[in-house]
């Protein structure tokens, strides 16, 4: 990943984490040996079978819940799209609790 790409990933981690807490797990998922992404955020794709399966050959934006069920997969998003998006997520499901 490039400087500029990495820091937009770690922008939009803190804006998520910081929104949703412990709700939302984020990863970047990326190849063996790919330098600057913090341990504890890094998800090695070392066979590129994660990155085949969701379709993805450069960055993107993919939310997959724990059941795998994939609820939103963008090769790029603006930050403000994606919170959006889980601001509808999150609301729905908050409404569904709530009938």
């Amino acid at each position: 990943a490039d400087a500029g790409s990495l820091r937009a990933a770690l922008e939009l981690i803190h804006s998520i984490t910081v929104k949703y807490g412990d709700l939302i797990h984020t990863r970047i998922v990326a190849p063996r040996g790919t330098p600057r992404i913090p341990a504890e955020l890094l998800l090695e794709d070392a066979t590129g079978n994660v990155h085949a399966r969701y379709g993805r050959r450069q960055g993107g934006v993919c939310l997959i819940r724990p059941d795998r069920y994939v609820a939103f997969n963008e090769p790029s998003v603006e930050k403000a799209t994606l919170l959006e998006v889980l601001g509808r997520v999150f609301n729905q499901a908050t409404n569904e609790v709530n009938v």
